[in-house]
């Protein structure tokens, strides 16, 4: 149960980060600053870097099997993503579907790299 509060806090956190940035990106397109070509790959890199991220926090939280959190936080992530597309009657594609593995794929390296991860403190830090 405690790693679920974990799970929903770590989403809840990156859907807003999520939702500032596209909106950035956005409004850089709208007004002719950022080519479509250019929102397209800036958009892929910054949910792939916001997966990563998610992963890690999960990880450092819960200590132990960060793939498995990572995977599973990322897991979560994409249903949502994916019952988001489903509500606005968007269809699954393969293109979409391999996009949603990326960003899998992304959580659990991020979760995989929290556990490893090592925070100099005073016990680590050595002068």
């Amino acid at each position: 149960m405690k790693n679920i509060k974990i799970y929903i806090k770590t989403i809840l956190l990156s859907i807003p980060i999520t939702l500032i940035y596209l909106l950035m990106f956005t409004s850089l397109h709208y007004f002719g600053i950022m080519p479509y070509n250019v929102l397209k790959i800036l958009s892929l890199i910054f949910t792939i870097i916001i997966f990563i991220l998610m992963g890690i926090n999960v990880s450092r939280t819960i200590r132990n099997k960060g793939y498995i959190n990572g995977i599973i936080v990322g897991v979560i992530y994409v249903i949502i993503l994916i019952l988001l597309s489903l509500i606005l009657r968007e269809n699954l594609t393969i293109k979409s579907l391999v996009y949603y593995v990326v960003l899998i794929a992304s959580s659990t390296v991020g979760g995989i790299a929290g556990i490893n991860i090592k925070l100099f403190n005073k016990k680590n830090y050595v002068k």
